[in-house]
């Protein structure tokens, strides 16, 4: 479209794409409209530093290099290489803190959407990516969640920590049940799993998602201890349990439930899974008191 009838219409075109995109969970496509979106703001921003640093070569470095990294994507070598692990600290759309772009002036805010170039995107699509992702935060949709963000840059511990502040209750960024939860949760990376291996985007943003949570402190406690039991994280459960023993014992409690229901239905790989974790966990404490 834009090559037929020129940048506005190509604009109006994907932004007419991208909430079919995201309903569809298509967030590879998402990604791609967001960055063919934001890429005239990506590039002023690179011209920009250029010019400040005085030669193009400094792009490369920090600042707009981590813009421009994340607009070409990896390269072919660096996605092969998370084909075989899963590498929580890293994402394929991660900024670094100086390089990231604010919303324009003028523009309105939209407070949750947050992550990336996302600020660069026209309000309306940046309340879809919000809205979304509240969709899927209410379905306990962690498989979800974790690929939109890994595809977008979407950020969850942002996201996440607005609706505690802004929603009523604490919003998508509480669970409530917790053993109801965790299965859901489970169930849902378990469906990326069937569908795309560890390689999906689910998999391997989820170590991502993990950290954004942890990082934004209590207001995500509850994703925290979710997705820390499935990615079997002890350090980060510890850090929420922060030596707090009813929040340690309340976890304990949850895990045993959902072993059980486990065993009830026949699912016995989560349940030795959980069970195994859950013994580690408490002999991590054990030790630790020693």
């Amino acid at each position: 479209v834009e090559a037929l009838k020129g940048a506005r219409a190509g604009a109006a075109a994907a932004e007419t794409l991208y909430g079919a995109a995201l309903d569809a969970g298509q967030y590879g496509l998402v990604g791609e409209l967001t960055r063919f979106l934001v890429r005239p703001a990506v590039e002023a921003a690179a011209d920009k530093s250029a010019r400040r640093a005085g030669t193009g070569g400094a792009l490369m470095g920090g600042g707009a290099g981590g813009l421009l990294r994340w607009f070409v994507g990896d390269t072919p070598s660096e996605k092969k290489l998370e084909t075989n692990q899963i590498r929580p600290e890293t994402s394929t759309v991660s900024f670094s803190p100086e390089s990231a772009l604010s919303t324009p002036r003028g523009a309105r805010s939209v407070p949750g959407a947050r992550g990336g170039a996302i600020p660069m995107l026209p309000t309306p699509l940046r309340e879809a990516l919000r809205e979304h992702a509240a969709f899927l935060a209410s379905a306990g949709d962690l498989g979800n969640l974790s690929a939109l963000s890994r595809e977008t840059g979407f950020d969850v511990g942002c996201f996440f920590l607005d609706q505690s502040l802004r929603v009523p209750g604490g919003g998508a960024a509480r669970l409530g049940d917790f053993p109801k939860a965790l299965d859901v949760a489970a169930d849902s990376l378990v469906q990326h799993r069937k569908s795309g291996g560890a390689a999906s985007a689910a998999w391997a943003g989820a170590g991502a998602f993990l950290e954004q949570t942890a990082r934004a402190g209590s207001a995500c406690a509850e994703w925290t201890l979710v997705a820390a039991t499935l990615l079997r994280r002890a350090d980060a459960l510890e850090e929420v349990f922060a030596g707090r023993a009813e929040v340690r014992a309340a976890w304990d409690r949850g895990v045993r439930v959902c072993v059980l229901a486990a065993e009830a239905r026949g699912d016995a790989r989560r349940a030795a899974f959980l069970d195994a974790f859950r013994e580690e966990v408490r002999r991590r404490a054990e030790a630790g008191h020693a």
